[in-house]
């Protein structure tokens, strides 16, 4: 067996919100000014991650919320729609 297989990238897999939320936060870091989260299902260690990707400044927010106050972190979503909030977390503002 290859000592490589567990990295492989399985675009086809899922990923959950708060993985996302969490990994867009590590590669940018924090920024000041972001505003406290509101949501309801946001456990204390996704917090200011969460901050980050839901702030509208710069221009927009790389994820947004659910309807009810949630951000649902614990929902699977595929890799390949991980596409925008990786996007809008390292190009040009208005790019993605």
């Amino acid at each position: 067996m290859n000592s490589f297989a567990y990295l492989t990238f399985r675009p086809k897999t899922s990923i959950n919100r708060g993985q996302i939320t969490r990994v867009t936060y590590r590669i940018q870091g924090s920024f000041p000014g972001a505003p406290p989260n509101t949501f309801t299902d946001v456990p204390a260690w996704l917090d200011t991650a969460v901050d980050r990707a839901t702030w509208s400044s710069p221009p927009s927010p790389l994820m947004t919320g659910y309807p009810g106050n949630t951000f649902r972190p614990d929902l699977d979503i595929r890799r390949e729609q991980t596409a925008r909030p990786t996007c809008r977390a390292n190009a040009d503002p208005g790019t993605c």
